[in-house]
């Protein structure tokens, strides 16, 4: 599913930006996930692209605190909710987001290796994951599709290891 929204620029210049959709299924770590992917495409007549940010909220079960996040299962709780990574994904930053609670595991990863700034920070009430991809002002940009997958479990170290596993053989076989 494709969503068309026009962008309309300070000087009133319309510039085009569609929203991304298609249900997404996969086996990683040895049980079934369903999600969806999703993903960006800008284009201008008037305007070069220099980077597109996706910035979005996840929280498994609605609310973050109580969610453990990243490889290092990092606990958001009341007294020490907050953290931090800023980083290039596939450099210093980690390969996919992570994040588990009682409510279940949420995973996202983007579709192909294009290294973008990402961000992750989270406060009592929500945990932000942004990627900033960068390009050369063409007239034309997309983002690679980002992959959402659920799972009812409430994962852990091994759960986290798993993931890691399959997603570099499945990365690796496309």
């Amino acid at each position: 599913m494709i969503v068309h929204s026009q962008l309309v620029t300070d000087t009133g210049a319309s510039e085009a930006l569609d929203w991304i959709f298609a249900p997404a299924e996969e086996r990683l770590g040895g049980r079934l996930r369903h999600g969806f992917r999703y993903g960006y495409r800008f284009r201008s007549g008037n305007a070069q692209v220099r980077m597109i940010m996706d910035r979005a909220t996840w929280e498994v079960g609605g609310k973050a605190l109580g969610l453990r996040v990243g490889q290092d299962l990092h606990p958001l709780t009341a007294a020490g909710q907050y953290c931090l990574q800023w980083d290039w994904r596939y450099v210093g930053g980690e390969l996919f987001d992570y994040q588990t609670s009682a409510a279940g595991t949420l995973l996202t990863y983007p579709a192909d290796y294009r290294t973008s700034l990402f961000a992750r920070a989270a406060t009592p009430d929500f945990l932000i994951f942004q990627n900033s991809y960068h390009f050369p002002e063409p007239a034309e940009a997309a983002t690679p599709l980002r992959t959402v997958l659920y799972d009812q479990q409430q994962g852990g170290a091994d759960d986290w290891a798993q993931l890691r596993t399959s997603y570099m053989h499945a990365s690796a076989a496309s």
